[in-house]
């Protein structure tokens, strides 16, 4: 097995985005039949979104990043929404705070 590369400046959470199994592991962790909306950069979204709809998932993608803040316009209130960005600093952290108040 190939060794797993982490996030820059994180111990604990791999960088899925090298790996293509994750592709397909991650849509077996939610349940189909909520809207769910991915949040990230192109590249994220055509990496993930796929696996998702193959699954049965109802996806709304939104092109973001951290410049974007809180903004992801309309989205549906029942939808679950994944961030593909992970936080690395204090300020990024508190756009995740706002956004989970949202």
């Amino acid at each position: 097995m190939e060794k797993l590369e982490f996030e820059d400046g994180n111990l604990v959470v791999p960088k899925i985005w090298t790996q293509p199994f994750f592709k397909q592991l991650l849509p077996f962790r939610l349940d189909p039949g909520r809207a769910l909306v991915l949040v990230g950069n192109a590249e994220q979204l055509a990496f993930l979104g796929p696996g998702f709809s193959e699954r049965g998932h109802d996806v709304k993608e939104i092109k973001w990043d951290w410049e974007s803040g809180t903004e992801l316009g309309p989205v549906p209130e029942e939808a679950r929404i994944i961030l593909c960005h992970i936080p690395g600093n204090e300020t990024q952290w508190r756009v995740v705070r706002q956004l989970k108040e949202r």
